[in-house]
């Protein structure tokens, strides 16, 4: 039972509390743009370009998964010099591959954008932003796992509720300019973050 408990504490209630930050600060922030001018649509639009640039996040969450086993083992046995070098390895690929798709979502942002509408492809913007910050910060995918691996998921825990605190004081600022604001906020949030 103890045993238990200390898993449960050191694992499954700060990654049940860091999912909670997560979608409490999201949803905040959509709340903030939607009581904005045009809200719903601005809403709608962020929604769009927030959905094709987590793209950027597929390739990369893959090659984290991956590697947290890895790193939980390297950890486990000590090796902290092979366990920073795979840290770092891992985090430029996951970089390279982020940025690649960020690359190629923001040369067809306004086709993309498009599909949805011709009011989302004038907004193709929003698009470029959050691509453009999903691509680098899928770094902190492999650092979060990093932090698992080490034990330290109440860190990532604090990290997280850093990174909402910040995303929602800069929407409410940045409220005003509705999905290209939230789309802003993201960034300096995940600024933060990373």
């Amino acid at each position: 039972w103890h045993r238990n408990f200390r898993l449960l504490k050191l694992v499954a209630i700060p990654s049940m509390l860091l999912t909670a930050v997560i979608q409490s600060a999201e949803w905040l922030g959509r709340v903030l743009v939607a009581r904005g001018p045009e809200g719903f649509g601005q809403v709608a639009i962020f929604s769009a370009a927030q959905s094709i640039a987590t793209i950027t996040q597929l390739g990369p969450g893959q090659i984290t998964n991956a590697s947290l086993p890895i790193m939980t083992g390297l950890q486990s046995h000590g090796e902290i010099v092979t366990f920073r070098s795979t840290l770092i390895r891992t985090t430029m690929l996951v970089l390279l591959c982020g940025l690649s798709v960020a690359v190629l979502i923001a040369a067809g942002s306004k086709h993309l954008m498009g599909l949805y509408g011709e009011t989302f492809a004038d907004n193709n913007h929003v698009l470029l932003v959050l691509a453009g910050t999903y691509g680098v910060t899928v770094i902190t995918m492999v650092w979060g796992a990093a932090l698992i691996a080490a034990g330290q998921t109440w860190s990532q825990f604090f990290q997280k509720t850093l990174w909402g605190g910040v995303m929602i004081g800069a929407t409410y600022m940045l409220s005003g300019q509705g999905a290209l604001g939230l789309a802003y906020a993201y960034a300096i949030g995940n600024g933060v973050l990373t």
